[in-house]
């Protein structure tokens, strides 16, 4: 056996001889493979820890650029820490290589007991994809998706929503509320467009490339800086609050802590008064809260602002003679006039001096710079989480309040620079220069466009499947090895290949995860109705647990629905999903779907079951369950894998 290591967070591991597993039921045409001797070693030896039953969890992770082996850590640590405050103390992870029939895969092995003392080995897997994926889509088709996706959710939300499930078409309310959303959302991506363009625009014609300054007039670079600038000060400011809420440990969890080791006090030790205690909650609830409600403000200031800059940039361009021709006799005398309007002016801060607009930004930036330094200083210092929370969160307002006054610049500076000239000359002396600006903007820009590509760019080469494009083959793929990852733990045969090696499998996916584990597990509860019920699918699958999953909105946005053709294609669709077809024989587990307010990808699923009135007295619905720990706007959707709320369902269901 190898030497025991110690991980930096104090667990010891070990690293276990590779496996090879038989898969049961057996094929007919299966040929035995001999065993090297390795490996036969290790069949020998792999009960030595002595467990009754052998149970497995297998997940997919979800979008964006997945570091290798990155969702097998995320597990291993929160069920390690789930299991020990169960109990379970000292766990110590087994690492593995194995050979399911063809396939080779890693696992993490760990040994458990159940709430009534039942010894458990715990096998974790995971689907491997994000590779295939990569540098595949452009961002003009990724766009191309967003606009195409909101239209159609546009036109479903003016509308009663039908869905064919269960074996009949449900019907779903209006969803008024995504009217406003998805107009938001539309808006925002038109603004990051045009900015886009006009940074394009900017960079050639500031090199004299041909037919750059035909677009970008030189006269109006000083209203094309001013805007650029409150931008950026808005931009920074907000990416400054969203970190330091992320460094302001939820308070709940504190709140959490404050509570258990309330409880758990030791007699004669030092005692908190219950009134004490119940203040100090409210306080760290107040100040999670606090943060919440904040971020989103800065969340939606932010959103306004990019629509307002993107609008602004535009007209602007157009105050060009040159782009003026372009347009249509009627539209261009219109223009013209309301670009000599002064109310229309001051709208574009074209009656604003750009330098001191400038200066005014920079000084915001710097000021909101220093306090996340500052934030970041402290936090080194201090050691305990409590110090750390109620030293964060006052940087947190402070920068805040920076934020809003970015927000407001402009207004601040008609109304301040009169009264305070001399300080607004001091910011044009020092920060006025625009220099900084544009190369921000680039910058800006190549990272909003890598984040839609890397991640709205996966979810456009899986989800557009109601329509004929390249990435049929990619997508194709993608659910190959989902599926053939399932299958093999699915028929993993224990070591006399007589039967199962897991008696309980549960189900997991994050993100777009959740969704490629939706349409995996649907394609094995197909497979094994036509088996009549050979891999025991349905009564093996412990539970499938999804979170962060952007199911509900798929749904919504991408269903085949056809005017004159009596929903066939959506009946068809449903004909391979039986979590959808059947509540008595696939839907026999629980399905628990973890979401957050705060996290604008995932939500409620609530299109997956019958409307209550219509659904049947047992049927066992999809349980949403709201994590109270992602409390971060944006950054909630990859706030679940921190948090202690998934991993508990996990262990739960798994050693239940």
């Amino acid at each position: 056996m190898p030497p025991t290591k110690t991980t930096p967070s104090g667990t010891s591991y070990e690293i276990a001889p590779s496996l090879v597993h038989k898969i049961y039921p057996p094929e007919a045409a299966e040929k035995a493979r001999p065993k090297e001797p390795h490996e036969a070693e290790a069949s020998e030896g792999k009960d030595a820890a002595g467990a009754e039953e052998k149970r497995a969890i297998w997940i997919v992770h979800g979008m964006g650029q997945q570091i290798p082996f990155e969702t097998l850590d995320s597990i291993t640590e929160g069920l390690i820490s789930v299991g020990t405050a169960h109990g379970n103390q000292g766990i110590r992870p087994r690492y593995r290589t194995v050979r399911i029939g063809d396939q080779v895969a890693q696992r993490v092995e760990l040994d458990v007991k159940n709430g009534e003392g039942k010894k458990l080995e715990l096998h974790l897997y995971e689907a491997y994809w994000a590779p295939r994926t990569e540098g595949v889509i452009h961002l003009r088709e990724t766009i191309a998706f967003l606009f195409g996706g909101g239209w159609r959710g546009l036109l479903n939300s003016l509308k009663t929503f039908e869905r064919a499930m269960f074996g009949e078409m449900a019907t779903f309310p209006r969803r008024w509320r995504s009217v406003i959303e998805i107009l938001l959302v539309l808006a925002i991506l038109l603004s990051l467009v045009v900015i886009n363009a006009v940074i394009v625009g900017a960079g050639a014609a500031n090199y004299n490339l041909p037919g750059a300054r035909s677009v970008i007039d030189p006269n109006a670079w000083g209203g094309l800086t001013a805007a650029a600038s409150a931008l950026t000060s808005v931009a920074l400011t907000f990416a400054v609050i969203l970190f330091l809420a992320v460094v302001c440990k939820p308070p709940v969890l504190q709140a959490r802590e404050m509570f258990q080791a309330y409880v758990n006090r030791r007699p004669g030790g030092r005692t908190t008064s219950v009134l004490s205690l119940l203040s100090r909650i409210l306080q760290a609830v107040w100040k999670f809260r606090t943060i919440t409600v904040l971020s989103w403000l800065g969340f939606l200031g932010t959103a306004l602002w990019v629509v307002y800059t993107g609008l602004c940039l535009s007209l602007i361009l157009w105050s060009n003679e040159k782009m003026l021709d372009w347009l249509p006799g009627w539209l261009r005398g219109t223009i013209a006039a309301l670009l000599k309007s002064p109310g229309f002016r001051s709208f574009l801060l074209l009656d604003l001096p750009p330098r001191q607009l400038q200066g005014f930004s920079t000084a915001l930036v710097l000021g909101c710079v220093l306090l996340f330094v500052l934030a970041l200083l402290f936090r080194r210092v201090t050691s305990s989480l409590r110090k750390t929370v109620w030293i964060t969160v006052p940087f947190f307002v402070a920068c805040f309040a920076l934020h809003l006054t970015a927000l407001f610049s402009p207004f601040v500076q008609r109304y301040w620079a009169r009264r305070f000239p001399g300080f607004f000359a001091f910011l044009d002396s020092w920060f006025g220069a625009p220099g900084w600006v544009w190369p921000f903007l680039i910058v800006f820009g190549y990272l909003v466009r890598t984040l839609i590509v890397q991640y709205v760019g996966d979810v456009a080469i899986y989800v557009t499947h109601n329509q004929l494009d390249r990435f049929d083959k990619l997508r194709q793929e993608i659910k190959g090895i989902a599926l053939k990852s399932a299958t093999a733990v699915y028929r993993a045969a224990n070591d006399a290949a007589n039967g199962f090696e897991y008696s309980k499998i549960a189900v997991a996916g994050h993100s777009l995860g959740s969704v490629i584990a939706y349409d995996t597990l649907n394609r094995l509860l197909t497979e094994d109705s036509l088996l009549n019920g050979r891999l025991e699918v349905t009564d093996r699958t412990a539970a499938f647990i999804t979170f962060g999953s952007p199911l509900d909105k798929i749904a919504f946005f991408f269903t085949n629905r056809g005017k004159s053709s009596a929903h066939t294609r959506e009946r068809l669709a449903a004909t391979v999903q039986p979590l959808i077809q059947s509540y008595s024989k696939f839907r026999k587990f629980p399905w628990i779907n973890v979401y957050s307010r705060n996290d604008v990808i995932c939500g409620s699923l609530e299109l997956f079951d019958l409307p209550p009135d219509g659904r049947p007295a047992n049927a066992l619905a999809v349980e949403n369950l709201r994590d109270p720990y992602a409390s971060v706007p944006l950054v909630a959707h990859v706030q679940y894998w921190q948090n202690p709320l998934v991993w508990e369902l996990l262990y739960r269901k798994i050693t239940a």
